[in-house]
């Protein structure tokens, strides 16, 4: 069996990022961020198999972080789905047009991120 896939959590609230983790580390290995820059950084390093991104960071916006993970040659070709508390029609086209795969809309259940996550996890060969 290979490697778990591994899922970057780009979120400041702490709680919402143990929420993530405990929901989900028995099926993919978990990384964490808990800012904009840092998970910028910790996307280019680690290369993950998908992002989970919040849109209201401290020290880069969430749209800001997107726009940088699409526009480096390191990182455009991961999949990022947007989680965030805003779930106005233009904050949802706001990140798709970014590029984002897509949006979940907090609070969310465990099925709904499983779901999601599922959907846009990239075939490995």
């Amino acid at each position: 069996m290979g490697a778990k896939p591994r899922v970057l959590t780009i979120e400041d609230e702490p709680g919402v990022r143990h929420f993530i983790r405990a929901a989900l580390e028995e099926s993919f290995e978990m990384v964490e961020a808990a800012d904009g820059p840092e998970g910028f950084s910790q996307a280019r390093w680690k290369q993950p198999d998908l992002i989970l991104l919040d849109l209201h960071l401290p020290g880069m916006d969430g749209l800001t972080v997107l726009a940088q993970l699409k526009g480096n040659v390191h990182t455009s070709h991961i999949p990022v789905v947007v989680v965030s508390a805003r779930g106005e029609t233009q904050v949802l086209l706001a990140s798709q047009r970014g590029g984002a795969v897509d949006h979940l809309i907090k609070p969310f259940d465990i099925a709904e991120l499983r779901k999601v996550i599922q959907q846009h996890l990239p075939i490995r060969e």
